[in-house]
């Protein structure tokens, strides 16, 4: 079974499979995303907004990774910067676990400003002051009730895997097949 998926692979090319997978990672991401902030009433903070840059950027890098046109070296630029981003987001996820948890206390922009909505709120409608942002330090869902399992544990979980995931693809050359 394994033969034949790596068989269609390697026909496909390993650059533009990789490719195809981040650029399907990346919009899933942010449906996900966009279905529990609007969907489920999910009240994202700012650090949540944070951690949705690298799967985005991960979706617009794997057009140009999947394109056939683009040189060796800048795939390796792409990736490069890819595991970068998800290292600084498994980072930022630990971070957010932390204040999650109250091991320590977020910034001040971790304090959300979710209160009502004014008349000079609505007035100024387009304004980024208007930007609702949940408090870090409340665990808004957790899958099964427990409160580890928190959204910023499952980015600390999927960041680390995509950042090693990208050292692999550095290490094992695969982007010049």
């Amino acid at each position: 079974m394994l033969s034949k998926i790596y068989h269609i692979i390697e026909q496909f090319g390993f650059s533009r499979t990789i490719g195809l997978l981040f650029i399907v990672l990346g919009i899933d991401t942010i449906c996900f995303t966009l279905v529990m902030q609007f969907g489920l009433g999910v009240q994202p903070c700012l650090l949540c907004y944070l951690q949705r840059i690298p799967f985005l950027t991960a979706g617009v890098m794997g057009i140009f990774l999947y394109r056939k046109t683009i040189s060796f070296k800048a795939k390796q630029i792409l990736t490069y910067i890819l595991t970068a981003l998800f290292a600084i987001n498994t980072g930022i996820a630990g971070y957010n676990i932390g204040i999650e948890h109250k091991w320590w206390e977020g910034t001040k922009a971790c304090k959300g400003n979710i209160g009502p909505i004014s008349f000079d709120d609505m007035q100024n409608a387009f304004s980024p002051s208007l930007i609702r942002l949940a408090d870090c330090s409340v665990i808004q869902w957790s899958l099964f009730g427990h409160n580890i399992f928190t959204l910023a544990f499952i980015n600390l979980i999927a960041s680390s895997f995509l950042c090693g995931f990208c050292l692999v693809i550095i290490k094992k050359k695969l982007l010049n097949r």
